[in-house]
């Protein structure tokens, strides 16, 4: 019976231990998305949002890594936005809702940078809001 209680111990213990376990470590592509992402102001220009999402589009075989960069860079903007004092909540969410939405027009600016019909007009010299 003794035995019994051993193991139990055991599994208690390894149940503890992957509870405490860091954090993982973002991939490769991640960290360097990352940092790109942290180098753009909220109100960062056509060019330098096209400039990275060029980069994502030339790099897309590392999918993995961009989606996970994507994801901790929106976690990240939130977790700022809800970490901060009550006095100043307003510009708070103001400043977490710009970074969020700088970082959609830069997922949408990868996605047009797929699509032929975009693509085709702009070399034809179509005019139109692409943004």
């Amino acid at each position: 019976m003794a035995n019994g209680n051993t193991d139990n111990g055991a599994a208690t213990a390894a149940t503890a231990t992957t509870a405490i376990a860091p954090k993982k470590q973002p991939s490769l592509y991640a960290r360097k998305l990352l940092q790109k992402l942290s180098t753009l102001h909220p109100n960062a220009s056509l060019e330098s949002r096209q400039t990275i999402a060029s980069w994502m589009v030339f790099n897309r075989k590392k999918c993995e890594g961009m989606g996970e960069g994507l994801l901790l860079s929106m976690e990240n903007a939130v977790a700022t936005g809800e970490g901060s004092s009550n006095d100043s909540s307003s510009a708070t969410a103001a400043a977490t809702t710009a970074r969020l939405m700088l970082l959609l027009k830069i997922l949408h600016q990868v996605q047009l940078s797929n699509c032929p019909t975009v693509s085709s007009a702009a070399t034809a010299g179509v005019e139109g809001d692409v943004d």
